[in-house]
């Protein structure tokens, strides 16, 4: 009788070894899960922070072509108005000039 429940303290103390064990690698399974989730989003963070940049500097450098662009046809406009006020200034003001004295 006393080996039996010897036995079935043995039993009893494995038990408890077994759940402690299973415990403490349930924890650090958990902890690993949590570092790996935690490097995934970094690493999609990361990757997505350098496609916003890459983008924006795309987008930056698209409105900066547009706005040389622009800003070339509108010196051209200028100089075409300013050639054209040149060519007809004199005429235009004599015509002024004739109109309000007439």
């Amino acid at each position: 009788m006393n080996d039996m429940i010897k036995k079935l303290v043995e039993i009893d103390e494995q038990a408890k070894s077994y759940s402690e064990e299973t415990k403490r690698e349930t924890a650090r399974i958990e902890e690993e899960i949590k570092s790996e989730c935690k490097k995934i989003y970094s690493d999609k963070m990361d990757a997505a922070m350098a496609e916003v940049e890459k983008e924006s500097k795309e987008l930056a450098e698209a409105a900066e072509q547009t706005f040389r662009q622009n800003e070339s046809k509108r010196k051209a406009e200028l100089e075409k108005l300013e050639a054209n006020f040149a060519k007809n200034s004199e005429n235009w003001v004599n015509t002024i000039v004739k109109n309000v004295l007439s």
